[in-house]
């Protein structure tokens, strides 16, 4: 998907009602969450430490988002910038997170460890919270902050999974109505920065 789909009108349709279904979908989850953990509260953002997969669909619906406010979007600029840098020394472990498999898991509870914050993070506050990715919103941790800090465990109910899959069918369908092709890739400010650096709002990286 380049640059040309932002600006056409069919592609704007679609990312409204994109944006339209992710948005239900936090505020759904969100009831939900707070069912499950009493521990999950506004501030708290250990687990925006982590790193997590993005949809193809939610990378658009972020990139959309960042461009309506240009005070938004050259902080996460900045901010991604800074965390690019960062990755950059833990190649091997980026590599690890990819395994789907239980070493992947592990891998990523070591990069929570280094405290990278994801780029749309300011000030422990999400900056795109009605449209977190779905991956975001259904992290909900069952032990205290402090425990979570260093050692997240996450759980879902059945309701939330059957939410997040319903609602991931829904986004894989309005992608191909476009002709796009829907994947899940690490990691969300990565592929943000990338979107970006596509449609031509910064420079591509070397």
């Amino acid at each position: 998907m380049g640059s040309r789909q932002f600006d056409d009108f069919l592609y704007q349709r679609y990312l409204t009602r994109a944006k339209q279904l992710l948005a239900e979908f936090n505020r759904k989850m969100s009831v939900l969450g707070t069912r499950e953990s009493p521990f999950c509260k506004e501030g708290c953002a250990h687990c925006c430490n982590h790193i997590f997969f993005v949809s193809s669909a939610e990378i658009d619906i972020i990139a959309a988002q960042l461009l309506q406010d240009e005070m938004l979007l050259a902080r996460f600029i900045e901010r991604a910038a800074q965390r690019e840098r960062q990755l950059m020394n833990h190649a091997e472990l980026l590599n690890a997170c990819e395994d789907p498999g239980e070493a992947g898991s592990l891998a990523a509870q070591n990069f929570m460890r280094l405290k990278i914050p994801c780029a749309l993070l300011d000030n422990d506050r999400c900056q795109i919270y009605e449209i977190r990715p779905m991956t975001c919103a259904s992290f909900v941790s069952i032990v205290p902050p402090r425990i979570c800090a260093s050692d997240p465990k996450g759980s879902m109910s059945a309701a939330m999974n059957q939410l997040l899959a319903e609602t991931r069918q829904a986004l894989r369908k309005l992608s191909k109505s476009i002709g796009g092709a829907h994947s899940d890739r690490l990691d969300i400010s990565r592929q943000v920065l990338k979107r970006l650096a596509e449609i031509g709002r910064i420079p591509a990286s070397p």
